[in-house]
């Protein structure tokens, strides 16, 4: 993982002759390497994340490519992470975000035959009590990407919350600025953002 030679981290290998060669940067030329998602066998890079404005996970091998490709069909417009099992017949871990659902939901890949299972997770163990009811996703309000130019050029980064039933020309509008690079928000789900455009 390197920004050496370029703007953003990415991945990338030390040949003998000490060159860098890219294996896998953000296509969008927006965000940082957040995650990379090795074999644990061979070491081999398997998945890369980039999440800024848009959550995106790429394949960095073939076998990846088509693995990914095996869970989004499922999972078409899920925030991705994939933790990869140890062994031939090992499953993977796939963790599942949405900007319209607080946390995540598991699931287990199974890489030879492509199932996916979901797994259910008991909060009210780590709470000691009943959690609420979760709201449906339809409740939520949309998160929307953006990007404008600041008057420096620099791209700025955005997302718009647009309620469900509300017409967005009409809606009154709440900037949330935060701060950088680290306090920063994601493409998933934030709890004050909800709020805001709930009320």
């Amino acid at each position: 993982r390197t920004d050496v030679g370029a703007n953003l981290d990415r991945l990338a290998r030390l040949d003998a002759d000490d060159r860098l060669q890219t294996v896998e940067a953000d296509p969008r030329n927006e965000a940082d390497l957040d995650d990379v998602a090795f074999d644990p066998t061979s070491r081999t890079p398997m998945f890369a994340r980039y999440r800024s404005t848009v959550a995106q996970i790429h394949g960095v091998t073939q076998e990846a490519v088509e693995h990914l490709a095996a869970i989004r069909s499922r999972l078409p417009d899920a925030d991705l992470r994939i933790e990869v099992g140890r062994g031939p017949d090992a499953r993977w871990l796939v963790h599942d975000r949405a900007t319209t659902r607080k946390g995540e939901r598991l699931q287990l890949y199974d890489p030879a035959t492509g199932a996916l299972q979901a797994l259910p997770i008991d909060d009210s163990v780590a709470y000691r009590e009943k959690p609420a009811p979760a709201l449906p996703e339809s409740a939520m309000a949309r998160k929307i990407a953006f990007t404008y130019r600041a008057t420096d050029g620099m791209a700025i980064h955005g997302f718009v919350l647009l309620p469900p039933g509300v017409d967005a020309s009409r809606a009154p509008l709440v900037v949330h600025v935060h701060g950088g690079p680290f306090s920063l928000f994601r493409p998933e789900f934030t709890g004050i953002g909800q709020f805001l455009a709930n009320r």
